[in-house]
């Protein structure tokens, strides 16, 4: 991972600009918050097949994707199984926020990518920043909750006896 401020801002920016539109995690954020969090955060890039951080790393950072796709993996003894394909607009690393600890899971750079990552503290320092993001954090992890929930129950209907 490289910091990737020495790049030309205007390009970043403009393009972080395309990106507040469509980023769940930041809906209903006023620019003038948008402009905080971008001044908070820090710019990071990766090359293809660069590991942005690993299963049981200590989550320090939430990220915003801007240009570029990773996946979101687990390891299942010695084989890959991809959770989510992310590209730009979404946001990943936001347990980080939640509840710190390490993280649930691995995230790969498919292709290059770069992306705005953030610290918990330097987030909770800006209450109306926080509210904006927490709130929308509840709202997607309820949604992934609700699909874990419907996926579950299918495979307990698969298994259930024929009658």
């Amino acid at each position: 991972m490289t910091d990737s401020s020495k790049s030309d801002p205007n390009v970043f920016n403009a393009l972080v600009g395309k990106i507040l539109n469509m980023t769940p995690i930041l809906a209903g954020m006023v620019p003038t918050d948008a402009q905080k969090l971008f001044e908070l955060s820090r710019k990071v890039s990766w090359k293809a097949d660069d590991l942005v951080f690993s299963l049981k790393d200590v989550a320090t950072e939430m990220y915003i994707l801007v240009g570029g796709n990773v996946i979101v993996w687990l390891d299942e003894i010695g084989k890959e199984r991809p959770i989510a394909k992310l590209g730009p607009g979404d946001s990943f690393g936001e347990m980080a926020l939640v509840v710190g600890g390490r993280r649930g899971a691995n995230v790969t750079a498919v292709t290059p990518a770069f992306a705005i990552a953030f610290n918990p503290r330097e987030l909770q320092s800006q209450s109306s920043l926080a509210i904006v993001i927490y709130k929308n954090i509840a709202k997607s992890l309820a949604e992934r909750l609700t699909n874990s929930n419907q996926y579950l129950a299918s495979l307990h209907h698969n298994d259930a006896p024929a009658e």
